[in-house]
């Protein structure tokens, strides 16, 4: 449903709402060279019904021509959630995200042109140090997750993603000597969407040589509105390990 026969599928990524399963993945011409992103929608009410069935609509790269690279299905809990969504980073640009919407004419998904969205500075983070000598592949500016989470309190459902980006010792990206992980909060879907509130996680402490990497991160919020990251922390003085940090609702923006 969409590509071709000698392509390579690479990283797929999969979302889920009350209407779909969402999957995106990098396609590479005769698995070599890198030729664009497909997504597929899978109708949900037929894959679980008891007699299931897969229903598949595909967005070929070569179909849509998108700017989006390594599109990820967002997961919605939303009950009245509808419009699915892709989220990824702009395969052309730096500091630049791009989201694509997925409506529905009955049963039959339609996707969006590509919303562009300008972000704080990032660029590809950089290959990462550690104490046990071997060094980490610091990954590129792909989203590991995207979610939009309905917040109960104040019954927003905004979608949240996080980024890993090369930056410095001030949290300013584009260039430096370490990893840090910009999170964003994206409001307005159904229309134009913008940046709520973002923020970097980084080490703003150490000097180089002990500099503290953060990398392939994620976020996720809770239905009482705090969130958490999950990411790898690593680097000159620090063996390779799981780490996480969160916020409060009440934090201030």
């Amino acid at each position: 449903t969409g590509g071709a026969s000698n392509d390579f599928f690479d990283y797929p990524t999969l979302g889920v709402d009350k209407n779909s399963l969402y999957i995106g993945g990098n396609m590479f011409a005769n698995g070599q060279s890198f030729s664009g992103s497909n997504m597929w929608v899978v109708n949900k009410a037929n894959l679980i019904a008891a007699t299931p069935s897969l229903t598949v609509t595909s967005f070929p790269h070569g179909v849509t021509g998108t700017e989006i690279y390594t599109p990820q299905g967002v997961h919605n809990d939303d009950p009245s959630a509808t419009f699915g969504y892709f989220a990824g980073a702009s395969r052309l640009y730096n500091s630049k995200l791009i989201i694509k919407r997925i409506s529905y004419s009955g049963s039959t998904p339609t996707l969006s042109a590509d919303l562009p969205l300008a972000t704080p500075t990032t660029s590809a983070p950089k290959t990462v140090p550690t104490l046990g000598g071997t060094a980490i592949d610091g990954n590129d500016r792909r989203l590991c997750a995207a979610m939009i989470k309905k917040n109960k309190i104040d019954n927003t459902a905004n979608l949240w993603v996080a980024q890993g980006t090369i930056l410095n010792s001030s949290g300013i990206g584009g260039s430096g000597d370490r990893d840090g992980a910009l999170w964003l909060e994206i409001e307005n879907l159904t229309t134009a969407p913008s940046i709520r509130q973002s923020a970097t996680l980084y080490d703003g402490v150490n000097a180089t040589s002990s500099a503290i990497y953060y990398t392939y991160p994620t976020i996720a919020l809770s239905g009482q509105g705090h969130n958490v990251m999950g990411f790898t922390s690593a680097g000159p003085t620090k063996y390779a390990q799981a780490s996480a940090a969160g916020r409060y609702r009440t934090d201030p923006a």
